[in-house]
């Protein structure tokens, strides 16, 4: 089946890392996803108005108090696909340098985005995924 989509947005993704430290204990640190040269990936970006192919993704997301909230659909790319699938990965929009602050993601900047509701490989053919961004929010 053909799926139209006019990739015009461009995203980064941050991906969070552990790593053991002996005497420290685990360490986090985000690293700039990248697949072969590419470090900024294009996508097409619908905001909250947007409905999408689900139609009541977005009456949902509204009713768990995401005030900013976004549909993407890009390109399949498997190991994206897979890292956020497990979590622990930022998109940030517009490949924004400012995206991260001293290491961790800004909450502040409001180009930075979480994944929620997992992700979709359209009709599992590996051409498209798509998948639902609230705005980032630090937990805890």
């Amino acid at each position: 089946m053909k799926i139209r989509a006019r990739f015009t947005t461009a995203v980064s993704f941050w991906e969070k890392v552990s790593t053991y430290e002996a005497g420290k204990g685990n360490t986090t640190s985000w690293t700039l996803y990248t697949e072969g040269a590419m470090c900024v990936f294009p996508c097409e970006w619908r905001g909250k108005l947007g409905y999408g192919r689900h139609g009541n993704e977005t009456f949902d997301a509204d009713a768990e108090g995401f005030i900013d909230h976004a549909t993407i659909r890009m390109p399949y790319v498997p190991g994206l696909y897979d890292k956020l699938r497990t979590g622990g990965v930022v998109i940030v929009k517009g490949g924004d340098d400012g995206g991260l602050i001293d290491g961790e993601p800004d909450p502040g900047n409001p180009n930075v985005y979480e994944a929620f509701g997992g992700i979709d490989n359209i009709y599992e053919e590996n051409q498209y995924m798509e998948f639902n961004v609230r705005r980032y929010e630090v937990n805890g």
